[in-house]
């Protein structure tokens, strides 16, 4: 249930493995601050709103740190969103996002949450510019 950020700036590359903690810890933006250069990121797929319930307390958490729009309803959690927006607070305003939802779309991805542990691996890399 992790997010993966890729993240340049010229010759500057980063790329970030985001779960809750580390998206209520805002490292995607601690990361793009550490940066020299104009920031660019991708986000790339993700377990979604649609399928990602957490706790009571967690769902609360989350909606005092990034706002109402972080948690539905069902307290389900909307990782995506709270990555983008600790990368706006950081000043970066050109992001990309790969939509879908890891666990819903079996034919595209795999998932620890859905397949229960059991799963193949994704993967994500970058490199700077020559």
């Amino acid at each position: 249930d992790c997010v993966p950020i890729l993240l340049a700036a010229g010759n500057e590359v980063a790329a970030v493995h985001s779960g809750w903690r580390g998206t209520r810890l805002k490292i995607a933006g601690r990361v793009a601050r550490a940066f020299t250069g104009k920031v660019i990121a991708a986000v790339g797929p993700c377990i979604g709103q649609c399928c990602y319930e957490v706790s009571d307390d967690l769902a609360a958490q989350f909606r005092e740190q990034f706002g109402a729009s972080a948690v539905n309803e069902k307290r389900h959690l909307d990782l995506r969103f709270c990555v983008e927006a600790a990368l706006r607070e950081a000043g970066v305003t050109e992001i990309e996002q790969v939509p879908g939802c890891t666990s819903c779309d079996t034919g595209s991805f795999f998932s620890h949450r859905r397949d229960k542990g059991r799963t193949g691996r994704l993967l994500s890399f970058i490199a700077p510019a020559q």
